[in-house]
């Protein structure tokens, strides 16, 4: 890894290193030094000030020596750590090639307060990343998420179970690569990015009927940006709705015997009535 340029090629360029809020100083093969970008010279106020035309050796010979390194090696030294007067930086340093040959060197640094920004803002994406994937694998619903491609992004563990596949097998894949095992997969993530607007279908996987409920989160210009995909097992939920329907019966028949008493018993047994269901009881209470 090197920039095949000269190091005199980089001064035509110091109003874009100028821009930059990272350090960057460049030196020839000689240790000279070619250019010294605003950031760099900051990180050395309160201290001798490197500029162009005398060798870097004069303002801090420790930055000389790791730079003398990659002049003779030829090979990157990269996020090593240095204390300048007015900041403690970590510092990358690349080879300057020129046919074959190392002409030079670019030191690029970066202050540890900026980094350590970065690290507090990693952190909190990882925090909020385990979140969401607690919140996806505590759903009993099978979910699968994909980006505005089609490629998946997550899956849960109820999904894998449902696709009888493993979530590495899952993941990363687009889903016009399961159209032979799950068609309507595509087609549904498909029409729903195309439109922008929830979708819903009927398939089956691995032999099972499932209902397909699309559903796009769009960004500021009313793009999807991603389409989460729940699947629920009809079978399953065939067997689930008729469970909850017998509880609510029954609970419906208690609480009409709870109400009703011995005067519910007294006025069927006198006009000869025989009571079942739940609902026309109620129609006799009143």
């Amino acid at each position: 890894m090197g920039i095949q340029l000269l190091p005199q090629q980089l001064v035509p360029l110091m109003p874009i290193l100028d821009a930059m809020s990272d350090g960057v100083l460049v030196v020839d093969a000689s240790g000279s030094i070619i250019a010294v970008n605003k950031s760099m010279r900051r990180f050395y106020q309160g201290g001798e000030t490197p500029f162009p035309g005398y060798p870097l050796a004069d303002f801090n010979a420790a930055d000389w020596v790791e730079a003398k390194r990659v002049l003779t090696s030829g090979k990157p030294l990269l996020g090593q750590t240095m204390h300048l007067p007015a900041a403690t930086v970590v510092a990358n340093r690349l080879p300057i090639l020129q046919n074959g040959k190392v002409a030079g060197v670019v030191c690029s640094m970066q202050e540890i307060s900026s980094l350590d920004a970065v690290v507090r803002q990693l952190g909190a994406y990882r925090e909020l990343d385990s979140q969401l994937k607690g919140l996806l694998e505590a759903l009993p619903q099978a979910v699968l998420v994909t980006d505005a491609e089609g490629r998946i992004l997550r899956v849960n563990a109820p999904c894998c179970r449902l696709c009888a596949m493993e979530r590495d097998s899952l993941q990363g894949r687009n889903v016009r690569e399961l159209e032979k095992d799950f068609p309507e997969l595509a087609v549904e993530v498909a029409h729903c990015l195309q439109r922008a607007l929830p979708a819903q279908s009927i398939a089956r996987c691995q032999g099972r009927p499932l209902l397909l409920w699309s559903v796009p989160s769009l960004d500021n210009h009313k793009k999807p940006r991603f389409v989460v995909v729940s699947l629920m097992d009809l079978e399953r939920f065939d067997y689930v709705r008729q469970q909850l329907e017998d509880s609510r019966r029954s609970a419906e028949e208690a609480e009409a015997v709870a109400h009703g008493g011995d005067i519910f018993s007294q006025v069927t047994q006198e006009v000869g009535m025989v009571v079942r269901s739940a609902a026309i009881r109620r129609v006799v209470d009143r």
